[in-house]
């Protein structure tokens, strides 16, 4: 993976967009969860022992607080004008996030600026994010540094819960397969 698509990924979650996100920290893989699955079953009691461990740090979205302060900045970086004072009236309102989202929607150009402001905004905040938590985004993972550290942490998994080895082993001639390839060494009909 490369560290853009890291720096995307963390400042997407960042935003937040009703989900927690958790950064697998060697593999750079971002798993995703709506707020709903992790309190309701089978999933709070998988999660936590899936999402929890040394391999995966929880990235926090902005509270509303900070989302309501990127807002106030966009409209502070713009000159004076009009659509300014709309944006700048917009947040002293009863529910500011919406009358700010009502008002962009009727100014197209500044809604373009606004998107650019709040990508470049989450991009920098990813960057911080990053480096606060020890995490190299200058270096790449490539698919071989991938596939060990899931093939490592499968391994310290069964370890962990007492399964096996040979669970993990490739499966052969004998092992039944999924009637529709899944599990199974080829998929399709030959």
């Amino acid at each position: 993976m490369k560290s853009k698509d890291l720096i995307r990924g963390v400042a997407y979650a960042l935003d937040g967009h009703g989900m927690r996100h958790f950064l697998n920290v060697r593999t750079w893989v971002i798993n995703t969860f709506s707020k709903y699955d992790l309190y309701s079953p089978p999933w709070e009691d998988i999660i936590p022992d899936l999402f929890f461990g040394d391999d995966f740090i929880e990235i926090r979205a902005n509270s509303s607080k900070e989302s309501f302060q990127v807002m106030n900045s966009f409209v502070n970086s713009l000159s004076q004008s009009r659509e300014k004072d709309k944006l700048a009236e917009s947040l002293t309102l009863h529910r500011p996030f919406d009358r700010f989202r009502h008002t962009l929607d009727r100014l197209p150009e500044v809604r373009k600026e606004w998107f650019a402001f709040k990508a470049d905004h989450f991009r920098r905040s990813a960057e911080v994010w990053l480096l606060e938590n020890g995490i190299d985004s200058e270096q790449e993972v490539t698919p071989e540094d991938f596939l060990q550290a899931v093939e490592e942490m499968i391994h310290d998994r069964t370890e962990q819960q007492g399964l096996p080895e040979d669970l993990l082993a490739e499966p052969d001639d004998n092992f039944p397969s999924h009637p529709y390839g899944v599990g199974s060494k080829s998929f399709g009909g030959d």
